[in-house]
């Protein structure tokens, strides 16, 4: 029996159920028990039969932001809608139900870790089940503070799928965030034995994002190349849809057909820019191709409130 301290005192924490894939609470991990599109119904379902004080984030079905599905008692799951809104200074905020503000999500929770909701604290964090395990074929060090770096011969649990080439991952640690797919393989048993008996010159990969794509050469044009062909303070023309990960908050949703207007060409493979309503982010070089400047087309008015991310 282990215990959990709030303001309340110590409250003994039973052992939940083996079913119940309850993980580390950590506020500024919170990718970690975070369920994506759910509705309340479905939220409802995979809290029956946990303990009270069980809790998991979702994206609100309702409007924009977070709903926070906590179990109150044991035949009540109550929704708690947290409202994101855009501020003047283009800062982000977070409104739960009761119109208490905070700055982001970990301070909501770790607010809510020592104070009741209603009924209960948040005290258990339900983990997203994993969909396969996979192991490192190469060491990849990450570049963004959403990438989860790992060595060659890891062994990842991956969460979700959210694009063809990066799938959101977690370590042994509890550790979320995207990781290349072609940099892994599924996992089975053995593996880890195998692969550190292989000779270290196979795995000579250096590991940054930008190189994820020519770890195969068919898998896509070479970014150098594209790269090449592209300048800035110019239109290109999306050849791809791409919908990023929700915790990529820089890179720019695109769709197949839309004008872009490029701004920078980074070494990563990246362009940072702006489509035609003004929204700024970045974009895979290897996304676009160019089409010129065009009369009609004049360089947007760029929403300088969507920039907070690109430093």
């Amino acid at each position: 029996m282990t215990h959990h301290y709030t303001q309340f005192g110590i409250i003994e924490q039973p052992q939940q159920n083996s079913s119940h894939n309850i993980v580390p609470f950590d506020p500024y991990n919170w990718e970690n028990f975070f369920f994506g599109l759910l509705d309340r119904n479905d939220a409802e379902a995979l809290l029956k039969g946990t303990e009270v004080g069980t809790f998991l984030m979702r994206e609100s079905t309702s409007e924009q932001g977070y709903s926070l599905s906590v179990k109150e008692t044991n035949d009540r799951v109550n929704h708690y809608l947290i409202k994101r809104e855009q501020q003047e200074d283009g800062k982000q905020r977070f409104v739960i139900s009761n119109n208490v503000v905070f700055v982001d999500i970990p301070s909501l929770l770790s607010h809510y870790k020592l104070r009741k909701l209603d009924s209960t604290p948040l005290i258990f964090p339900l983990g997203r089940p994993s969909i396969e395990k996979v192991i490192g074929r190469f060491k990849f060090e990450g570049e963004r503070i959403s990438d989860l770096p790992f060595d060659r011969g890891e062994i990842l649990e991956v969460l979700s799928k959210p694009e063809e080439r990066w799938w959101m991952a977690s370590n042994c640690l509890g550790n979320t965030g995207l990781i290349p797919a072609n940099y892994v393989k599924i996992y089975e048993e053995g593996d880890e034995i195998s692969l550190q008996n292989l000779s270290s010159k196979s795995s000579g990969s250096t590991g940054k994002r930008y190189s994820a794509n020519s770890v195969e050469s068919n898998n896509n044009v070479n970014e150098q190349q594209q790269s090449n062909k592209l300048t800035t303070n110019s239109w290109v023309r999306v050849i791809a849809d791409r919908c990023p990960s929700i915790y990529d908050v820089a890179a720019l949703s695109i769709r197949q057909g839309q004008l872009l207007w490029v701004q920078e060409l980074l070494s990563n493979g990246m362009c940072k820019g702006a489509n035609e309503d003004g929204k700024a982010g970045l974009f895979p070089i290897t996304y676009v191709e160019p089409v010129g400047v065009t009369p009609e087309a004049a360089m947007p008015a760029i929403d300088h409130s969507s920039t907070q991310f690109l430093s």
